[in-house]
């Protein structure tokens, strides 16, 4: 029974990762913690699985030509700025 909601809560998380970007970890999260994770580790998971992605679709965006770094640097302190208050809140 658990293996069968592990699998509808990954095809979720990926659905909502697809639709909304990198917030599949909305879904993750909690299902983690329901099933019996403490809060950093599934955060930790959550962001283990999210990093690799994220990092091959920049890759992908970077060499199509459709975006470019500089445009980043507007908000890469306030994204900075948050990943450590994200990280010095989490209980």
């Amino acid at each position: 029974m658990k293996k069968k909601w592990a699998y509808w809560g990954g095809a979720l998380a990926g659905v909502v990762n697809g639709l909304l970007g990198a917030a599949g970890g909305l879904v993750v999260v909690p299902a983690l913690r329901k099933a019996g994770l403490e809060t950093r580790k599934a955060h930790a998971t959550s962001v283990a699985i999210i990093l690799p992605i994220s990092i091959v679709s920049a890759i992908f965006y970077l060499t199509s030509g459709r975006f470019h770094f500089s445009d980043t640097l507007l908000y890469l302190p306030g994204g900075v700025a948050g990943a450590f208050l994200g990280g010095w809140l989490l209980p």
